[in-house]
């Protein structure tokens, strides 16, 4: 947030505004999160910056598969290399405009 005060002054604004601030403030709820759309999209863009993680939890390929020319044979481990997702601007930006948020993983770090 020291990077961008102006995005900090925004969102303690929105803050501010839905949850009131000095001595009438109050925690917020779950059913706050409505009408803080510029809070839920920070928080998710400081997620994307900074994941806690940098792969995915474990998968296994149930059948046999090709992904982009790649054999994944059956039963395989495979870790969703969720950080080039979110450091990826372009892909991100697909992930999101094209899906809606939702999609598989580009690029796989496969065990057998």
């Amino acid at each position: 947030m020291t990077l961008f005060p102006d995005v900090q002054k925004r969102a303690q604004e929105e803050i501010d505004h839905v949850l009131g601030s000095g001595k009438y403030a109050r925690l917020p709820v779950f059913q706050d999160k409505q009408n803080l759309p510029f809070i839920s999209a920070l928080v998710s863009e400081v997620l994307r910056w900074g994941g806690i993680l940098p792969l995915g939890a474990p998968r296994r390929a149930q059948q046999q598969d090709i992904y982009e020319g790649y054999m994944i044979p059956k039963d395989t481990t495979i870790l969703p290399n969720v950080w080039y997702r979110c450091t990826d601007l372009i892909a991100f930006n697909l992930l999101i405009h094209d899906t809606g948020g939702y999609a598989t993983m580009k690029l796989l770090i496969l065990i057998q």
